[in-house]
């Protein structure tokens, strides 16, 4: 019994093509054969043929013949309703289908580090989306290592990070910026207002580092050791940016963060860059994706917009923004200008 219901049921999906669905919402606009046949571009006795062979292959009468017009039959309802959902599925999918063809859907799995995901990523993303709204996002925020690792195995598209020196020789790059790092405090620290600082007036405050797999965080250990300062007890390790701001706020701790994010939260939350230089030796920011992957359009186009707000943030880009457009990078029709002051 159920072999020969999924047979009937198989019978009537192929007899049920769209171009007899096509027929049937023809006929039951129009209730004349002429001028269904007309609309469809067929003549009128195929027409007629052809919705009795429908008839014929299901086993139901669709339409009742008068002498002036065509009246669907409850049966004939039943199908005309499900062909219209059909075809306007259909309409929609190819809709979709060349949107994404054209980069103007679809969905970009984007990996995040801390470097990029206070400024440069959401400007990125807020430029990129006032051009193309239909394409959906999915961030991930991790450490390098990480995001290159969900990279390597696809569930990542790309990612904007400090790409580790070391291996990772099966992605693909372009270097966006150098971006140097700031030591950073609440706007009434007590060192806030000093004209000048050596790293020994840092010793005994608490510092906010970043995770220990971090490419800064091994480097400033290194500074503070030959300046002769030691970290306080109870030093805080985190890549939160809402955590790093509200402990500055609230504390004397002082952070190293990238120079992009200390301007902004100059801006909006009133905090100091303190006056000393923090001379690390770090990977320019860069954009990141698997090597030989297909870029499909939406990604293709994101990625030039990423370069281009780049640009915007850094003022003078790293060698490889330059190259981007020998990278296979599409570029968008012009964008209007977009704010490239360091607020979010």
């Amino acid at each position: 019994m159920a072999a020969r219901g999924s047979q009937k049921a198989h019978h009537w999906a192929g007899t049920l093509t769209p171009r007899v669905c096509a027929l049937l919402v023809a006929l039951e606009r129009h209730r004349n054969m002429g001028e269904a046949a007309a609309e469809l571009g067929v003549l009128q006795s195929v027409l007629s043929r052809q919705l009795a062979g429908v008839e014929k292959s299901l086993g139901v009468g669709l339409f009742a013949r008068t002498t002036r017009s065509m009246e669907p039959t409850a049966e004939g309802m039943v199908l005309v309703r499900e062909a219209t959902r059909f075809l306007a599925g259909l309409e929609k999918a190819r809709d979709e289908i060349r949107a994404i063809g054209e980069g103007n859907s679809g969905r970009i799995r984007l990996g995040v580090a801390s470097v990029a995901a206070a400024v440069l990523a959401p400007q990125a993303i807020a430029a990129f989306r006032r051009q193309v709204p239909g394409v959906a996002f999915a961030i991930r925020d991790d450490t390098s290592d990480r995001l290159l690792d969900d990279l390597a195995v696809g569930k990542l598209d790309a990612a904007v990070l400090r790409i580790p020196r070391a291996g990772h020789f099966d992605f693909a790059k372009v270097e966006l910026y150098d971006e140097p790092i700031r030591i950073v405090a609440r706007g009434g620290h007590p060192l806030a207002g000093a004209p000048r600082l050596d790293w020994a007036r840092l010793s005994g405050f608490t510092w906010i580092l970043p995770a220990a797999s971090n490419a800064a965080r091994g480097q400033i250990e290194m500074l503070l050791d030959r300046a002769g300062v030691r970290l306080a007890a109870g030093s805080v390790e985190t890549l939160s940016v809402p955590l790093i701001v509200g402990l500055l706020a609230t504390t004397d701790a002082v952070a190293p963060m990238a120079d992009s994010l200390a301007r902004r939260l100059v801006t909006t939350e009133g905090f100091s860059i303190l006056p000393i230089a923090c001379p690390l030796d770090l990977e320019p920011v860069s954009l990141v994706w698997p090597k030989g992957a297909c870029l499909v359009p939406a990604l293709e186009n994101f990625m030039a917009v990423l370069v281009e707000t780049a640009r915007g943030i850094a003022g003078t880009p790293a060698a490889g923004a330059r190259e981007a457009g020998r990278r296979g990078l599409r570029a968008l029709p012009p964008q209007p200008q977009t704010d490239r002051s360091p607020r979010p």
